[in-house]
């Protein structure tokens, strides 16, 4: 479990404005879904692509209840693109 402050900390500088602000637009929005492609600082200090998906769970009147997701290293493929 990780928590969001943990979290904002580990994104790339780079991408930290846009990967935050596309999530609370997502929270404040109606939306239930967040997907995102950025870089991520892992313990050894490295930063690698990963793919974040989330899914905003709300309650009957629409605030946010959780968020449940999954962040998966995309590394390998990015490299590929690349190439």
């Amino acid at each position: 479990e990780t928590t969001a402050n943990g979290w904002k900390s580990l994104i790339h500088p780079d991408e930290a404005e846009h990967v935050l602000r596309t999530f609370e637009n997502t929270l404040a929005g109606d939306g239930a879904e967040f997907a995102l492609e950025y870089r991520l600082r892992r313990k050894d200090g490295h930063y690698v692509w990963v793919s974040d998906r989330a899914r905003i769970v709300r309650d009957a009147g629409g605030a946010v209840e959780r968020v449940v997701g999954m962040i998966v290293d995309v590394a390998d493929r990015k490299q590929a693109e690349q190439r």
